[in-house]
């Protein structure tokens, strides 16, 4: 098996990660220092180390859970709690896939699979994710257009591929890129703010089967719709 499949196998980092660990001598096999891209490795013999840290063969796990406001996106904030402190410290070793601000709430994939945290975070693979939002002001029919044609913000054009008016000031947005609060800078575009932000989906997995604050391990049939990504 080559080290950098099981190291992407075994972690959250994923294969691209590997190959710079590597490259900065950061894994060692046995004790030496890995040099090279395609080295073979028997995960049942050879001890493997990342930073001084022992690598065991690991399952992969796949978890969807319903983030309440009120909590960061971090494994480690002195000023405000995480999410791992909601969900508890066994699942540190999972990493969440989609960021959410503190006073956000919605879907959260976590896992320990880091070439599926690459294919769902990468901008080349358009994995779309869906909102629900609340404007301060409601949003004129010019604005909405404007969101679906882009914004050009500094360097970044942001854009929706889909608005959906729910209600007065309640909007169901699809985007299929995950820029630093997008939505909030294209709200704000308009002199207009974002009182609630909820994400009902990512890629094909949704909040189904979750009230807010669950964890629950996706189910057969969200893994084959993940794997179809």
């Amino acid at each position: 098996m080559k080290l950098i499949k099981f190291v992407a196998a075994s972690t959250s980092f994923s294969r691209r990660d590997a190959e710079r660990l590597i490259k900065n001598s950061n894994i060692k096999v046995n004790g030496e220092v890995a040099d090279s891209f395609i080295r073979q490795i028997d995960p049942d013999i050879d001890r493997v180390e990342i930073n001084g840290e022992i690598i065991t063969k690991n399952t992969k796990k796949y978890f969807k859970f319903y983030k309440p406001e009120g909590y960061v996106c971090s494994k480690d904030d002195k000023h405000s709690k995480t999410i791992y402190n909601f969900i508890g410290s066994e699942y540190l070793k999972y990493t969440y896939v989609g960021r959410l601000d503190k006073d956000s709430s919605g879907l959260l994939l976590l896992t320990n699979d880091g070439d599926m945290i690459y294919k769902l975070t990468h901008p080349s693979n358009e994995v779309s994710r869906e909102y629900i939002i609340h404007t301060e002001v409601e949003l004129s029919s010019s604005e909405i257009q404007k969101m679906k044609n882009g914004i050009k913000d500094k360097k970044d054009l942001l854009k929706c591929d889909s608005v959906e008016t729910k209600n007065h000031k309640k909007y169901r947005l699809k985007l299929h890129t995950g820029r630093k609060r997008e939505i909030k800078r294209m709200i704000r575009y308009f002199n207009n703010d974002v009182t609630k932000l909820k994400r009902i989906s990512y890629g094909p997995i949704t909040l189904e089967g979750l009230n807010e604050g669950m964890i629950k391990e996706l189910s057969e049939s969200e893994f084959r719709k993940l794997k179809e990504i």
